[in-house]
């Protein structure tokens, strides 16, 4: 690594601060496909069918999972109305 100090990377725009990709959506997979087993967050451990139905709306809207992901928790999300 080459010695930068904070002016040089201010001047060159990579203090970090204006990250632009914490505006993007999260690509995580918050359960597992064979189980629906939460491997992350607030409701790690607990079936998909457990967790209440606002985690997984913020979820939908947050993160962004693969297409079958995205469906179970839509189908679950059905289920509990």
């Amino acid at each position: 690594m080459g010695n930068f100090n904070k002016v040089e990377l201010r001047n060159q725009n990579r203090s970090g601060r204006h990250n632009s990709s914490l505006n993007q959506k999260l690509r995580l997979e918050p359960f597992r496909l064979t189980d629906n087993v939460m491997v992350l967050g607030r409701y790690k451990g607990r079936k998909i069918t457990e967790v209440p139905t606002s985690y997984l709306r913020w979820m939908m809207k947050s993160m962004d999972m693969c297409k079958t992901r995205a469906l179970i928790v839509k189908d679950t999300l059905i289920k509990a109305l």
